[in-house]
């Protein structure tokens, strides 16, 4: 499986803000949500446990949980972290982005493109579905819904 992973020095933020909560979290949570300036956001946050679609990886010592349905868009993705006096922040190597915003947190995916290379349809929780026939509506509501 294709993981996600850190960068030495993301991992060292990461384990800085980690180790200020009361009580000191497990996993890194990394995630994708509908929405943003390019049409998907990138979420990074805390978690004591695994939920049921969750996928688990390691890097630089961190544990990282991500779902199933963001896996699809951020496999192979490094976080990064730049200490530059006007962009300072996490830094998100996808390879699968194929366009982001100004903010860098948002960012574009050839959906077309991804669906014929895994003949895997993202737009709705089919394979091999009748692709003709999608809203983007149904996109952001897989997106949007809660665990």
């Amino acid at each position: 499986m294709m993981s996600i992973s850190l960068t030495e020095e993301s991992a060292s933020v990461l384990l800085s803000y980690m180790n200020v909560e009361k009580p000191i979290p497990e996993y890194v949570r990394f995630g994708v949500k509908a929405g943003g300036c390019s049409g998907f956001t990138y979420t990074i946050g805390f978690d004591s446990r695994p939920r049921k679609f969750d996928l688990e990886f390691e890097s630089c010592g961190i544990k990282l949980l991500v779902d199933k349905k963001s896996h699809l868009y951020v496999k192979k993705t490094v976080i990064d972290w730049s200490n530059e006096l006007q962009d300072k922040g996490f830094k998100f190597n996808n390879p699968h982005a194929k366009g982001a915003c100004g903010c860098k947190t948002s960012f574009q995916i050839d959906l077309d493109e991804m669906n014929n290379k895994n003949n895997i349809c993202f737009k709705c929780p089919f394979i091999n579905c009748n692709r003709e026939i999608h809203d983007t509506s149904i996109l952001f509501s897989l997106f949007n819904r809660e665990e």
